[in-house]
């Protein structure tokens, strides 16, 4: 070994013993502390390492504590995974572990482990938790001392509160099921989205919320009050609701309904009122590896929150249907029967599923290819960049989410994954604007639908002549931001697809605010 491999080498170590000291700490309360075996396993897992064969490594003794020295003895014998399992800055862990721990503890049914999944991510961050509240969480479930099925009923009032819903209509206390499922919704020359789907037996009471999951990918105001949900009817594809409400942990939601029997969709739609116009370069502008050829720290971070887009059921894993959406959202082909099975046999795959340590894999294997001329980088980055990602990973045309159903009892919802053009997303819903907004002076009939965060300006253009245009002004009250959808200066109203068309979409911080319109028929 060179002697600046050798300084290198000692340099990572020192590094890496300082992060477990830092979270030994965290967890311990000081750095003179003691913990037990427990707790020495969930250090050695918050700092990213893999505690095999535990029982062997660290035999069982009631009494046996650990200070940091002793620790940090143990922490050097243990393998490192690759990924690691955290982001040293901020100390999260997959919420994953979490609900095993908690699952394995307890011994919790199946029929019951949904219920706690609603419950854990009530309280994380982007799949995440942080690690003085994993601490607490798991500390609170040490202390009841009840039955097993008792500690989960306990755990679970102590959910957040459902969404308020219609101010002046609070959710029924009926309401006493929930699910929870990610998506997200990429904008770009056609829609890709998360759409979801889920059937009621008979007629009930539930409220739908919708959630922006913010990743260190984002900026934190784009998509803010400028995304919301449409329930329609699954059959005609008739609206029956809209989230046009923002609750106290500001999502959006439908406020409480009332649904017949039948069959319902919900899809995700933006307003594109905070996006900005960014032409991605073709050959991005990040580094994709480092000198040590490896993915560098950076695009793993960017690959993992692109595996939580499309992890709609929150398992860790991708299943089949997830990792198809994930090859279609970014330009390949679903896979074949036959391709599934190859990669069944060549990569490490967990109950049919693809875990997250393999999907970052193959995006190495893909990068070593790149290196050795058989594959091309610019291939990463149009992946990348249909995805949603800009040259330098920031997520600037995709909006994760989170959609949740609160409803009087359990409600079964599925996800699938979609690409239309703008106008078949928009087509269907704008004629429900139209029909449920405000009357606009205007020489063309013209209404304004508002929601308490967001509205949609939008004209009826039947009887308009080839040879009409208008000249628009149109101006929001104080804390309204606009995108204008159409020409302002050369409204042609019949070069347009459709009856109905939107004029401008608006987002707004007031709680009460409104829109000016002048519309002016030009000579």
């Amino acid at each position: 070994m060179f002697l600046g491999e050798k300084e290198q080498e000692m340099g990572d170590t020192e590094r890496d013993n300082a992060t477990f000291t830092q979270v030994f700490t965290r967890l311990a309360g000081s750095a003179e502390a003691t913990v037990d075996r427990d707790g020495l396993f969930d250090a050695l897992c918050c700092a990213g390492k893999t505690p095999t064969q535990w029982d062997e490594l660290c035999p069982r003794r009631d009494s046996a504590v650990f200070n940091l020295e002793d620790a940090l003895l143990f922490y050097q014998h243990c393998p490192q995974p690759d990924p690691p399992l955290i982001e040293v800055a901020h100390i999260p862990i997959p919420t994953a572990i979490v609900t095993q721990k908690v699952h394995t503890a307890f011994g919790i049914s199946d029929q019951r482990q949904e219920e706690l999944l609603d419950l854990l991510y009530a309280y994380d961050r982007d799949g995440l938790f942080d690690l003085a509240k994993v601490y607490d969480f798991i500390k609170f479930c040490d202390d009841m001392a009840a039955t097993k099925d008792d500690v989960l009923k306990k755990l679970l009032s102590k959910k957040v509160e459902s969404p308020a819903g219609n101010k002046s209509t609070p959710p029924s206390t009926q309401l006493v099921s929930s699910v929870v499922r990610r998506g997200f919704v990429i904008i770009s020359r056609d829609i890709r989205f998360t759409a979801f789907r889920f059937l009621l037996a008979q007629p009930q009471k539930l409220v739908v919320t919708l959630g922006i999951i913010r990743n260190n990918d984002m900026d934190d105001k784009i998509f803010l009050d400028d995304i919301f949900c449409v329930v329609s009817d699954a059959n005609t594809e008739t609206p029956v609701a809209i989230s046009l409400h923002k609750d106290q942990q500001k999502n959006y939601t439908t406020g409480e309904l009332e649904l017949p029997a039948g069959e319902y969709s919900i899809v995700v739609m933006c307003g594109g009122v905070t996006l900005e116009r960014v032409k991605p370069s073709g050959e991005g502008g990040e580094q994709l590896i480092g000198e040590n050829k490896k993915l560098t720290k950076r695009f793993k971070m960017t690959l993992m929150n692109m595996f939580e887009m499309f992890d709609w059921d929150m398992d860790g894993l991708l299943n089949r249907k997830e990792f198809d959406a994930f090859t279609a959202a970014s330009g390949d082909d679903p896979m074949s029967d036959e391709d599934w099975q190859v990669l069944s046999e060549h990569f490490s795959i967990r109950d049919g599923c693809v875990p997250m340590s393999t999907f970052l894999q193959m995006h190495q294997i893909e990068a070593d290819s790149c290196e050795d001329g058989t594959g091309d980088f610019a291939d990463m980055w149009t992946s990348l960049h249909l995805v949603g990602y800009d040259d330098h990973f920031q997520l600037r045309k995709a909006c994760p989410i989170r959609l949740e159903i609160t409803s009087q009892t359990p409600v079964t919802l599925d996800e699938d994954f979609r690409i239309c053009s703008k106008w078949e997303e928009r087509g269907y819903v704008t004629e429900y604007f139209y029909r449920h907004g405000v009357d606009q002076n205007a020489p063309l009939p013209t209404k304004l639908f508002m929601g308490e965060y967001f509205g949609v300006l939008v004209t009826n253009t039947e009887g308009a002549q080839a040879s009409d245009v208008y000249a628009l002004k149109i101006k929001g009250t104080d804390g309204v931001e606009m995108r204008l959808a159409v020409d302002p200066q050369c409204f042609k109203p019949t070069e347009y697809h459709g009856q109905f068309v939107s004029l401008a979409f608006f987002s707004s911080s007031a709680p009460n605010w409104d829109v000016e319109l002048a519309m002016i028929k030009m000579p």
